[in-house]
């Protein structure tokens, strides 16, 4: 593992990835290329959660969440918020009234984590400058979630 080496062994046995199939299918579902992080982040755990208490999450949701994601960002354009950069988004975890994501396209390797906070006017917060930033910060020092 390239960019996930700091989640100790004892845990990744516990974990569930999404296998390379459907991390291509879900590419192709997207229209966008999928940042090597994020991949390995999916092939690693893309089916189970670093933290349980989001809604959704993982290969299986993301295009949900894509699609999700875009009707609101329509909305608030139509109410003439801009959102630039947002048709590149790819939303990885979702909760409660925000979605978590990285831009494709910008950084290839390992592109900063941002959250879309869905109020009366959005909300659209730097988490990280890296996504695996955002995932160690999930998963502590240790590996152990937080």
């Amino acid at each position: 593992m390239r960019h996930l080496s700091f989640v100790p062994t004892e845990v990744l046995r516990t974990l569930v990835g999404s296998s390379a199939e459907e991390v291509d299918q879900l590419e192709r579902d997207l229209g966008l290329a999928i940042p090597a992080a994020l991949r390995e982040y999916l092939l690693t755990m893309g089916e189970s959660p670093p933290n349980s208490e989001y809604y959704h999450h993982g290969t299986l949701e993301m295009k949900y969440m894509q699609d999700w994601l875009g009707d609101w960002v329509k909305r608030y354009r139509a109410e003439g918020v801009p959102l630039p950069g947002m048709d590149n988004a790819i939303p990885f975890l979702q909760f409660q009234d925000t979605f978590f994501y990285v831009l494709a396209g910008t950084y290839r390797d390992d592109p900063p984590a941002y959250a879309f906070d869905i109020n009366d006017t959005p909300t659209i917060r730097l988490l990280h400058d890296r996504f695996t930033d955002f995932v160690v910060k999930q998963w502590g020092h240790k590996g152990q979630p937080r």
